[in-house]
């Protein structure tokens, strides 16, 4: 089986099929990806989502065709499933930095979607660990380049104007410009001063001491905006079918 269906200039990304469609439906799904579009991993499966009110429990939402799309005119990367029956984009989901994308099992991946906890059921399970594969390292790069946009500027450099006026003026001949000059008949450089004691009434143990360390105001606190991040996963899946494809007859 053909591993890509576009050429062009060099170094362009080639379609991946999946190996559970024939050439001819592989050939259908690059037709639906849009223009300057490249699936780096296509499977066949199933999508579950745990809707509101009843968010605790899985429920079918559709199944097709699931390509990781890399979409060059929105320079982003999508989740994407397609219904080649009806030839048309029935769901897709934007790769973020915040995403959380787990594997719960060989064929079952979790994460948050725009409204509520998503599941996707792979058909097969070894395009269901590339396609893992593929999602972790691009979030894992989306969030590198988060990182480094956050980080601060460097210092700029000293120029050598404002390195010399930071330099310190030499000692004039025979003495220093700010203190007293070195005697001549001194056998050392360094002054014999004699210490004293000055007594100030107004600075005692009692009266001298160390102010308080200021503490910070407590922020005002405003609503908390809902992150995709907040949505919990629900419990209790129970995996009872395994779905599977046909050529002749789809899903079974």
């Amino acid at each position: 089986m053909s591993r890509g269906s576009r050429s062009g200039a060099r170094g362009q990304q080639e379609n991946v099929p999946s190996q559970l469609l024939r050439d001819h439906e592989n050939q259908q799904v690059f037709e639906l990806l849009g223009r300057k579009c490249t699936t780096l991993a296509t499977s066949v499966a199933q999508l579950y989502q745990a809707m509101p009110p009843n968010s605790q429990v899985w429920g079918k939402q559709g199944c097709g065709v699931l390509c990781l799309v890399k979409d060059n005119p929105r320079r982003s990367y999508f989740i994407r499933l397609f219904d080649l029956k009806e030839r048309r984009l029935t769901w897709e989901l934007e790769l973020s930095s915040q995403l959380v994308y787990s594997a719960v099992t060989p064929y079952f991946h979790t994460f948050p979607g725009d409204e509520c906890q998503a599941g996707l059921n792979f058909a097969d399970e070894a395009e269901a660990r590339d396609f893992y594969a593929l999602v972790e390292e691009k979030v894992q790069k989306r969030q590198q380049r988060m990182e480094k946009r956050q980080l601060p500027p460097p210092p700029p450099p000293v120029n050598e104007e404002r390195r010399a006026m930071t330099l310190p003026r030499s000692p004039m001949p025979g003495g220093d410009m700010n203190g007293p000059s070195k005697q001549p008949n001194s056998p050392s450089g360094s002054l014999n001063l004699v210490t004293m004691d000055i007594q100030n009434p107004d600075i005692t143990s009692s009266r001298y001491r160390g102010l308080p360390v200021p503490t910070a105001t407590e922020k005002k606190k405003g609503k908390k905006k809902i992150s995709k991040a907040d949505i919990g996963a629900p419990s209790g899946f129970k995996h009872v079918t395994h779905v599977g494809w046909d050529p002749n007859t789809g899903f079974d």
